[in-house]
């Protein structure tokens, strides 16, 4: 019998009476066909990895995969590492990213104690995609020491809000906790739509609802030149760190905690520059920001009715909810709008944000204590934060000649993927 956690039920076809032998059979039958038609394999220890396989033990690359359609490696077990050792797993061309289930470099689902390290992800439409399944959610996942770029699809760079949400990011974590992403490089991945599930960021932290995604630590890595955000949270994560990253030129926002119930996270020592829209953004309550740069974020961006990415703003902490934060030693300086904005609306018995010793010439609504705006002005800093390009999107590639797969067909293969895991899953226990 599976074990229900925290009221997250298995999937409705595996619940007794809904799924029998003969279902169980037929499943393993589209399996055997999968295999035999798109020779996937599980791989890991002895067996090498190849495009498509199923990861079930540890695995170092050897060369370099070019997987030209679906995924690229799909998460087996608990506690694996898969070392890139340097080598490059390339989508060839990422596609337009639509439909149900779009392709991903590394896909997991379900299961804890992953290492993803010294590898490159690029071409796919996510980069690198770790989900819960409807049984638990994960942990104790790390990447490092990995670049992860040029992911994703935008139809119009020029508005995010054209056409269909490509709703794709360099790395997508949904339900994570105790976990560590670091010393990674992330840039040039695109996505589109306005909304909080927006494509498009290069970490998207998503916290699964009414337990989020707690007790993470995103540290030392650069995240650059990405559609939408570098980083962006929702559904209620807490308890995060997110520290000594540099974050720039970024399309909507540097570090945005978008989520009302993004609570308790310290964002600490962070290079936040030259993005469009607000180096950092806070739309939940108790977080410290302390020991942060913040220059140079600018007007003008594609997002320019959003709240986050509608001006320059330097840190920006502006929801109802978001009460109680902290701002301490930040450096908010030259940027295109105010460098501290609170509009938050308080009532009775809620904290304002409240905060000593930072630095900024332009505020809205936000004073130091004991002072009027911030204690220490711009002028009085004995050097500036030199600005880093803002990279510009990568233009679609142009169709090669090569032969169009039948419509749908990754679709197909990544849907088999899911069926083998679940399977799998449901056999063991």
């Amino acid at each position: 019998m599976v074990e229900e956690k925290h009221g997250i039920k298995e999937p409705f076809f595996l619940k007794k009476g809904l799924i029998g032998k003969s279902v169980v059979v037929s499943g393993i039958l589209i399996v055997m066909l999968a295999v035999a038609t798109g020779s996937a394999k599980d791989c890991g220890g002895a067996i090498p990895c190849d495009c498509g396989d199923t990861v079930i033990e540890d695995w170092t690359f050897t060369e370099d995969l070019s997987c030209a359609k679906g995924d690229g490696l799909i998460i087996g077990a608990d506690g694996i590492t898969i070392d890139g050792s340097g080598h490059c797993i390339n989508g060839v061309e990422p596609g337009t990213c639509s439909g149900f289930n779009p392709r991903c470099g590394i896909r997991g689902l379900g299961y804890d104690g992953l290492t993803i390290k010294n590898l490159e992800v690029k071409n796919f439409c996510f980069g690198i995609l770790l989900d819960y399944d409807e049984i638990k959610e994960l942990h104790n996942i790390t990447i490092e020491n990995c670049k992860v770029h040029d992911n994703g699809y935008v139809e119009n760079p020029n508005n995010p809000d054209a056409g269909e949400p490509v709703i794709v990011h360099g790395i997508k974590l949904y339900g994570v906790f105790n976990s560590t992403i670091r010393n990674n490089e992330i840039y040039n991945n695109k996505g589109s739509g306005t909304s909080c599930e927006g494509g498009g960021n290069g970490i998207f932290l998503r916290g699964i609802d009414g337990y989020g995604a707690n007790n993470n630590i995103i540290t030392h890595n650069k995240i650059y030149g990405n559609s939408k955000s570098g980083f962006f949270t929702k559904m209620m994560p807490k308890y995060n760190e997110i520290s000594y990253n540099e974050v720039w030129g970024n399309g909507e926002g540097g570090i945005v905690l978008r989520c009302k119930k993004s609570a308790h996270f310290t964002i600490e020592c962070n290079e936040v520059h030259d993005n469009h829209g607000t180096g950092i953004w806070i739309g939940g309550p108790e977080n410290i920001i302390k020991n942060n740069t913040v220059s140079n974020n600018r007007d003008g961006g594609h997002y320019v009715e959003d709240p986050v990415g509608g001006h320059g703003w330097g840190i920006k902490i502006c929801r109802y909810e978001a009460t109680g934060n902290k701002l301490v030693s930040n450096t908010v300086c030259g940027n295109d709008d105010k460098d501290i904005v609170v509009c938050e609306i308080v009532g009775e018995g809620y904290d304002r944000t409240t905060g000593d010793n930072n630095t900024c010439d332009t505020i809205e609504k936000y004073n130091d204590e004991g002072t009027t705006g911030c204690r220490f002005a711009c002028e009085e800093i004995s050097a500036e934060v030199q600005p880093a390009p803002i990279l510009t999107p990568r233009a679609p590639a142009t169709p090669t000649a090569t032969p169009a797969a039948t419509p749908g067909f990754e679709s197909v293969f990544a849907l088999i993927a899911m069926l083998i895991v679940v399977i799998k899953r449901r056999l063991r226990s």
